[in-house]
């Protein structure tokens, strides 16, 4: 077992990811840890990947397409999602973080599966263009009448209150269309190996290293995949 880390600047995340993308399609992975912070009014994002070594065969390939990796992670269940964080301003994404939590609370109250009810980017625009109106809402793609009257009303709350406080600027913004943002800020994400780690006074490479140098200290024997 082994630890690779990576570095992603939301100034200029394409390169980053770029690198951290080839190396998840090209060996087999473990666990893959994000260590997000801001310094200076912009995000960091350190990537500890945990990983078994390079694929044998060519992840491109349709041979590498059907097979299953030695760790058990079948590679058609890796998706590509864009990462909000890079997208959104912190005080934006603080906003969406609260809107998904709500929409999670909101589907299970129904029997629902979350993206039933409204998908990330709708949410994501909403939020960036400060919507404060159900017309202006309905105006979003991926959100029609009946999401307006029901996580809608929920939408328009949250952005209000966050308006209101003043933990979100009043300046509104469009963001790209969702195909550009999976290319610019999107990573092939499987929910078995990835979590986030939050909280820690030290830096985020710090806390990687640390991570990584432990993970070697206790084996391949000792790594659990997240939860």
């Amino acid at each position: 077992m082994e630890i690779a880390l990576f570095e992603v600047n939301s100034l200029d995340p394409t390169p980053g990811l770029a690198l951290l993308n080839e190396f998840l399609k090209s060996h087999t992975i473990q666990q893959v840890i994000e260590y997000p912070s801001h310094y200076n009014g912009y995000l960091v994002i350190f990537y500890s990947v945990t990983h078994l070594g390079e694929r044998t065969v060519n992840p491109s390939s349709s041979v590498a397409s059907n097979a299953v990796s030695s760790n058990g992670n079948d590679s058609k269940n890796v998706k590509v999602t864009v990462d909000y964080m890079l997208v959104l301003t912190e005080q934006e994404f603080s906003v969406f973080r609260t809107l998904r939590e709500r929409r999670a609370a909101f589907s299970r109250e129904r029997g629902l599966v979350e993206f039933n009810i409204c998908l990330n980017y709708p949410i994501a625009c909403a939020v960036a263009l400060r919507v404060r109106s159900k017309s202006k809402l309905i105006e979003i793609n991926g959100i029609g009448p009946a999401t307006a009257d029901g996580f809608g009303v929920i939408i328009l709350e949250e952005i209000e209150k966050a308006l209101q406080n003043g933990t979100l600027d009043p300046t509104p913004r469009t963001l790209p269309p969702e195909a550009e943002l999976k290319r610019l800020y999107s990573k092939p994400k499987d929910a078995r190996f990835f979590r986030r780690k939050r909280g820690s006074s030290e830096s985020p490479r710090e806390v990687a290293t640390k991570d990584a140098e432990s993970s070697n200290e206790g084996g391949a024997g000792d790594s659990k995949p997240a939860e």
